[in-house]
């Protein structure tokens, strides 16, 4: 401590209540030198903490990888130490958080030829799709309820792929990717719930594609096992009441003599009509056939019948295409250069007998966008009108 100077005082003699000939308090010596020590004022020296730091990382000869695994080793002993590894998914992640987590610990385990897949996978999807479903995200559940979930489940993925600190370029732009696939899918996973079945395909398809597909086929071969086990008589009654409806309905659903008379006309289309065709079909407002896209890929979603009515209803187109025969185009031959044509008017086509088949389920706009270039060109057979549709 340091003692305060008092003023000397200047009179002689001894002060009063002043012992006289009283011992000098002990001063330490360093060197033989009596000077106090004084800090100086200038740049401050590194602790020894730090030196010992600098050394330890200048003679470390692990890898950045090695380096991360020996942290995170650390980080789990710590957390189990101060009981922190008892963390429920579910308050990190909302309800579905046991599926986030999994997720996010996968990526530990990822290896180049698996990543390779999932980014195959996941620019596979058209990138407006990819917009619109994240925007769904974005503006419909920002500061909702399971934002926070939706934020802490991006940051693991985010701190993954900083923690692999990658130098090579192909590699980092190849975990990018994968980063960006995996953050969908967390996305998806935490708002399952909550978004429709269509915006929960785009985000979480990709990386289910390549990470759930063993899981999946082993689960249809359990449930195959299983009905073959069963042998269920239920099952058996709803397959037969299933063909019963597949048959009274025929091949192409409920509309199925509309889209043969569809077939016969599109058979005696002529190479002027079909560059027509093109030139109407991409006219059509972009939004308003990506929105009925949409919507028939619900539909596609929802019954397997459905989906199966589009599909053998598009083989037709696919065979018109090719120029080949089938039974209801007859003689649908062409030359090599109005093949070509007619690949390019396959979309337009593909639109126009899907809304066909799929009119008493789509909203009216949606199906009238899907038929209108057909309808503009050719006419008939005229897409049907329901009452339903007729009192919107």
């Amino acid at each position: 401590m340091f003692k305060r100077n008092k003023p000397k005082s200047k009179a002689k003699g001894p002060v009063a209540n002043q012992l006289k000939g009283a011992a000098k308090a002990n001063v330490l010596k360093a060197g033989g030198s009596t000077k106090p020590n004084v800090l100086k004022a200038g740049k401050p020296g590194k602790s020894k903490v730090e030196r010992d730091d600098e050394l330890e990382e200048a003679t470390d000869s692990r890898t950045p990888a090695q380096r991360r695994a020996d942290l995170e080793a650390e980080l789990q002993r710590q957390a189990e130490e101060f009981g922190l590894t008892a963390l429920d998914p579910v308050n990190l992640y909302g309800p579905n958080g046991e599926e986030v987590a999994a997720l996010v610990d996968s990526l530990a385990d990822l290896d180049d030829e698996t990543a390779e897949a999932i980014a195959d996978a996941y620019e596979s999807v058209p990138e407006a799709e990819r917009k619109v479903a994240r925007s769904v995200v974005r503006r419909r559940h920002r500061n909702g309820k399971l934002w926070g979930e939706v934020d802490t489940a991006e940051r693991a993925v985010a701190d993954w792929l900083t923690a692999m600190a990658l130098e090579n370029e192909d590699d980092a732009a190849l975990y990018e990717i994968v980063a960006a696939a995996a953050t969908d899918a967390v996305d998806a996973l935490v708002l399952e719930d909550e978004l429709a079945d269509s915006d929960f395909t785009t985000l979480y398809g990709p990386w289910s594609e390549v990470m759930d597909s063993d899981e999946g086929e082993d689960a249809e071969e359990e449930a195959e096992e299983e009905a073959e086990e069963e042998g269920s008589a239920e099952a058996e009654e709803n397959a037969e009441d299933a063909e019963d409806d597949a048959k009274d309905e025929g091949e192409f659903g409920p509309n199925t003599a509309l889209i043969g008379e569809f077939l016969t006309k599109l058979g005696a289309l002529s190479a002027a009509q079909t560059a027509e065709l093109v030139a109407a079909w991409r006219e059509q407002p972009k939004e308003n056939l990506r929105v009925a896209h949409r919507s028939l890929q619900d539909l596609a979603d929802e019954s397997k019948r459905w989906r199966e009515q589009m599909r053998l209803a598009q083989e037709e187109i696919f065979t018109w295409m090719e120029g080949e025969d089938s039974k209801y185009l007859e003689r649908s031959h062409a030359p090599k250069e109005e093949i070509r044509l007619r690949e390019s008017a396959g979309p337009a086509l593909a639109d126009a007998v899907a809304a066909l088949v799929m009119t008493d389920m789509l909203d009216a706009d949606e199906a009238e966008t899907l038929y209108a270039a057909w309808a503009e060109v050719v006419g008939e057979p005229a897409l049907p009108q329901y009452e339903e549709d007729e009192d919107d």
